[in-house]
């Protein structure tokens, strides 16, 4: 065998295990990003959503159920303690809440209602006021 040709070979060897590294990289980042929207969509069907962003939480929730039972929580909460705060909330549906979420809330829920939306059952709160 010449030189020449040996070259060749070695040549076509690694452009093909340089290609084949590439497909290889690019089947892992797709089977990547497969796993990661699987955790994503997970994620969107076990939490509720949130509406909007600021303050003011408004929750949908798969089931009446699951609203009711919200619900009930937080008239426990005000019958005990006198107020319920939007940290209670978020603590009651498994969110993170912040320090601020402790300074706003309400004082009663007479005004609250659970409304049927496409995405599930809202659990549409007042507007929170300043506690302390």
């Amino acid at each position: 065998m010449r030189f020449s040709h040996f070259f060749n070979l070695v040549c076509v060897a690694l452009i093909a295990g340089h290609i084949g590294a590439r497909i290889q990289e690019k089947k892992d980042l797709y089977e990547a990003e497969a796993a990661m929207n699987e955790v994503v969509e997970t994620f969107k069907k076990e939490f509720p959503k949130r509406r909007n962003k600021g303050i003011q939480p408004e929750y949908i929730f798969r089931s009446r159920m699951e609203a009711n039972e919200t619900l009930d929580a937080l008239f426990a909460i005000i019958n005990e303690y006198g107020f319920v705060t939007i940290a209670d909330v978020r603590d009651l549906i498994g969110e993170q809440s912040t320090f601020r979420d402790n300074q706003f809330g309400w004082t009663d829920l007479k005004e609250v209602s659970i409304k049927r939306t496409r995405d599930g059952y809202l659990l549409d709160l007042p507007a929170a006021s300043l506690l302390h």
